[in-house]
């Protein structure tokens, strides 16, 4: 499994760069546009984005007859797919280690933000949503990496269309600020209730997810004629 790990890794150097400087691009965009960044935030967006990027990053180099390769040499189809499911968490841990290593520096008075240190709350939600993300695995094993990059786009797509019917709903309303009063709208909704309850319950469904994931992976990987 340490070549398949090796290989998903060495292709993608540019994702392993961009993904050192991505918490660092986060605080000082922020700083610079004069919000003090949450440090929530930068932490939980970098290590996920993170994962996810060099997790599609794998997808992207295992093309042509890469799979068909790897299964000549002495590793497993289950090799195979442990692999990919070590890689995001690699991947996530190394972005959120760059953002702690970052948040460490301390205050940087000329930006005007400090960031702090990560608490176990946001380690709860990074873990929380690398699971959850776990379900692009059986994804690409099925259908390959680029349906998911497609399906990723449409997702965007929709994502931005809803923002925009959003904005249109609450315009029509009479409020002002549309884009902000969206998310405020939706960030309220997400800090109702007990704070850990919340976050335990969001773990408990990407442990749900991260379990399907793997059990469809192994599934889909076994059966497929390669």
């Amino acid at each position: 499994m340490k070549s398949l790990l090796i290989e998903d890794t060495l292709g993608q150097k540019p994702n392993l760069v961009l993904g050192g400087l991505y918490s660092l691009i986060f605080f000082i965009g922020l700083g610079l546009a004069g919000d003090g960044p949450a440090p929530t935030f930068v932490y939980v967006f970098s290590g996920v984005a993170v994962g996810a990027t060099i997790l599609l990053g794998s997808f992207g180099v295992d093309k042509n007859d890469t799979m068909r390769f790897f299964q000549s040499l002495p590793v497993t189809r289950a090799d195979t797919v442990n692999a990919k499911f070590l890689l995001l968490l690699l991947g996530t841990a190394y972005g959120t280690a760059w953002a702690v290593i970052f948040g460490a520096m301390g205050t940087m008075p000329a930006l005007g933000w400090s960031a702090g240190m990560i608490s176990g709350l946001d380690l709860l939600r990074i873990a929380s949503g690398m699971l959850i993300l776990s379900f692009l695995i059986p994804l690409y094993f099925r259908v390959g990496h680029t349906i998911i990059r497609y399906t990723l786009i449409i997702g965007m797509v929709i994502l931005v269309a809803g923002q925009v019917a959003g904005m249109l709903v609450l315009g029509l309303r009479g409020e002002a600020g549309g884009t902000i009063r969206l998310f405020d709208m939706i960030f309220e909704w997400l800090r109702s209730g007990d704070k850990l309850q919340r976050n335990l319950m969001i773990g408990a469904i990407g442990l749900g997810v991260a379990a399907v994931s793997y059990a469809a992976s192994r599934l889909i990987w076994n059966r497929r004629d390669i």
